[in-house]
């Protein structure tokens, strides 16, 4: 097998999985067929596209898309076809809780109608939201023909109270034996306090010299009471001086302040420690042009999402002699970066293969969650000075590399590019393997508290 059939094999079987893996996890049905309706409502109230739409609570499709026409919500609608949908149909929208999923309710009509047709229109009804209820509690309290006023009606329920408390009484005669008792119960507790009060006074008839010593201590525990106060309002001693100095009270705020504004700092110094990620990055590249392997490891520092700081070695090896000029790809080159997310785009720069050089990645799935950074296209631009002979071919400015991957596993990428597409133009195939290392994470956030 030649070369070109090799590499034809492999570009089928990568955008083969590539292909299968988009389908796969953005959900794409093809080859299903549907009928297509659409729905007003005056309110859809927050209904999302790929909501469900139902028949008596079973899903029989979804809500493609909501748009504004004419100052009406138009909702279309994909159904199954072999569901049939009737020319007096009706639709709302349905919750399945005060604040749980929306979701398209459909009346599909009654069968002695004619059938709608696939880009027929059906009229939404108003469906009971929080606000409906709200607007039919509050003219409760708003006189009206039906109602009355509010106001009497609560009159005519204290009336109705009345009427209950009297059948109370009425009732309570029926248990006058019950109440009997209890009144003698509260007689016998009053003789009980009388009793009570007389042994008290006769305790304080005897021990009446003892109860003056008692209070004339409690008179002079009184008085320095009131000495040590007023020495603490004239200022007086550490308490007097806190309470009374305006010096030392705004002392006292500005030593608070500082410990509030400290305990922010290290609240926030804290916070971004959380937030350190560091990542191994071990990359397997063959290249076809040269049938050969190469290795590449990298760290990569994420100080918070969108922002990430990269050092790696790449070809890493033993080099040949005279290596500048019989190997196009030199060994163990340094690759140092700094990158930002800007949107779907990732940009970066810094020392790429120990040279000057700039990077740029694009999600073109970024609308989607699911596939949103698990495929990118690639590009990379590095050595802008290079000026050399390798393999009696010169090799003189950019070296430009394009490709693109995409995630398997949060762990495993795949991808493919061509490197020094204006020069030689070489067809790697890679996979990385990323694994996120906590200990490295927390070691560098202690090293950043040090500082």
């Amino acid at each position: 097998m030649n070369q070109e059939t090799k590499v034809g094999l492999f570009l089928i079987v990568a955008i083969s999985a590539i292909l299968v893996s988009i389908l796969l996890l953005g959900n794409v049905k093809l080859f299903k067929r549907s009928s297509r309706y659409y729905v007003f409502f005056n309110n859809v109230e927050a209904l999302p596209a790929k909501a469900a739409v139902k028949i008596a609570g079973v899903e029989i499709g979804s809500v493609r898309r909501v748009q504004l026409v004419e100052g009406r919500a138009r909702v279309a609608i994909d159904v199954d076809p072999h569901i049939p949908i009737y020319k007096n149909a009706r639709a709302k929208v349905g919750s399945t809780g005060i604040i749980g999923t929306k979701f398209v309710e459909v009346a599909p009509g009654s069968p002695d109608q004619p059938r709608l047709e696939s880009g027929s229109s059906i009229e939404g009804e108003e469906s009971s939201g929080l606000n409906q209820i709200a607007d039919k509690i509050s003219k409760l309290f708003e006189r009206s023909d039906k109602y009355g006023d509010a106001i009497e009606n609560l009159q005519e329920s204290i009336s109705n109270i009345r009427n209950v408390t009297r059948s109370l009484n009425i009732a309570m005669g029926n248990h006058s034996a019950e109440l009997e008792q209890i009144v003698m119960n509260i007689r016998d507790l009053t003789e009980n306090t009388k009793r009570f009060t007389a042994d008290l006074q006769d305790i304080t008839g005897d021990k009446k010299e003892d109860i003056k010593v008692a209070i004339e201590k409690f008179k002079g525990v009184g008085e320095k009471l009131d000495a040590i106060l007023a020495k603490i309002s004239e200022g007086k001693g550490a308490i007097g001086a806190l309470v009374s100095d305006e010096k030392t009270g705004q002392e006292v705020k500005e030593a608070v302040t500082s410990i509030k504004d400290t305990a922010a700092s290290a609240k926030k110094v804290m916070g971004r420690f959380t937030m350190i990620n560091v990542y191994w990055d071990y990359r397997y590249r063959y290249d076809f042009r040269d049938d050969e392997g190469r290795s590449d490891l990298a760290l990569r520092f994420v100080p918070r999402p969108g922002k990430f700081y990269g050092i790696g070695v790449t070809n890493i090896g033993e080099p040949p002699p005279e290596e500048k000029h019989v190997a196009y790809e030199r060994k163990n080159r340094i690759t140092a970066v700094l990158g930002q997310d800007y949107g779907p785009f990732t940009g970066y720069g810094g020392a790429i293969r120990s040279e000057g050089g700039v990077g740029l990645n694009f999600r073109p799935f970024w609308m989607l969650p699911k596939l949103n950074r698990r495929f990118e296209l690639t590009a990379e631009a590095s050595d802008f000075n290079r000026d050399r002979i390798v393999l009696n071919k010169r090799l003189k400015g950019a070296a430009l590399d394009v490709g693109a991957h995409m995630s398997l596993t949060p762990w495993l990428w795949v991808g493919a590019r061509w490197e020094d597409v204006l020069q030689r133009s070489a067809f790697m195939a890679y996979t990385n393997v990323v694994f996120r290392d906590e200990d490295l994470a927390y070691f560098f956030g202690f090293a950043s508290l040090a500082k």
